[in-house]
């Protein structure tokens, strides 16, 4: 059974994903740190949604996982976050 949670969660990510490859495309690389700064963005209703929405871009193969950096956001403690490609 679908809740009215999954059916936000995906028109979320839905709206967003087009932003993330448009904004990225064309550039060496970007990390989640990138997107969150994008204005295009609005901030979902629960930081997973991040995680799901890339997870979703790397499995249709529209982007690519290069590697690992430090996150710049003081929330994440200098924490290993993906770099990303658009493909």
């Amino acid at each position: 059974m679908t809740t009215q949670l999954d059916m936000l969660d995906r028109e979320w990510i839905r709206l967003h994903e087009g932003a993330v490859l448009d904004a990225f495309r064309g550039r060496p690389d970007f990390m989640a740190d990138d997107v969150r700064a994008l204005k295009s963005i609005v901030a979902p209703a629960d930081d997973h949604w991040w995680g799901i929405m890339f997870a979703s871009l790397k499995r249709r193969g529209l982007i690519k996982r290069l590697g690992y950096r430090a996150s710049k956001r003081k929330a994440a403690n200098g924490r290993p976050v993906c770099i990303w490609a658009v493909v």
